[in-house]
């Protein structure tokens, strides 16, 4: 038995979404289902979301489609998305006395390196499936905040960042 919430917003003033919560009535049952879909947006609208949260505000782009489904319980979820943008440029962005400042050469290696600016592009579309695991002492919108940043950043990276990353040391019990 669930309670079924259904939403139609124009998030941000700028974008079409639409969304169904499935949240169960038994307080001993934690499984919950979120499905959304965000259109035609500029991606800069998110900005006021972004920027605070992960020290990133998106230059240019526009999200000409965001499908995503989140089921989980109190402990984790798994999260898949199909998110279409053309045109993402980004800037890492430092917090100092006053606000924000560019990371400039942190932001071009990255818009360079790590960032696909377009999905779909010449190998086709790229989605995301991922598994998130809640912090018990954290907000349910940041466990939704979790999933979705979690694979809009697994659909946009090109692989590289990852495989420049130094390979986690074994300790010696583990051996």
């Amino acid at each position: 038995q669930y309670i079924e919430l259904y939403a139609n917003a124009w998030l941000m003033g700028q974008g079409d979404l639409s969304a169904v919560v499935s949240l169960p009535v038994d307080p001993h049952n934690s499984h919950f289902e979120v499905k959304a879909v965000l259109s035609d947006t500029p991606l800069t609208a998110l900005n006021p979301v972004i920027r605070p949260l992960a020290n990133v505000e998106i230059k240019s782009g526009h999200l000409t489609r965001m499908d995503f489904t989140m089921v989980g319980n109190n402990s984790s979820a798994s999260v898949d998305m199909t998110l279409r943008y053309e045109e993402l440029k980004i800037e890492l962005l430092k917090q100092q006395v006053g606000g924000w400042r560019e990371r400039t050469g942190l932001s071009n290696l990255v818009n360079w390196a790590v960032i696909k600016s377009d999905n779909p592009d010449e190998r086709g579309p790229r989605t995301a499936q991922t598994t998130v695991e809640r912090d018990p002492y954290r907000s349910a919108y940041n466990y939704v905040w979790k999933g979705i940043s979690a694979a809009a950043l697994q659909t946009a990276e090109t692989g590289v960042a990852k495989a420049l990353m130094p390979k986690e040391k074994t300790s010696d019990r583990e051996k």
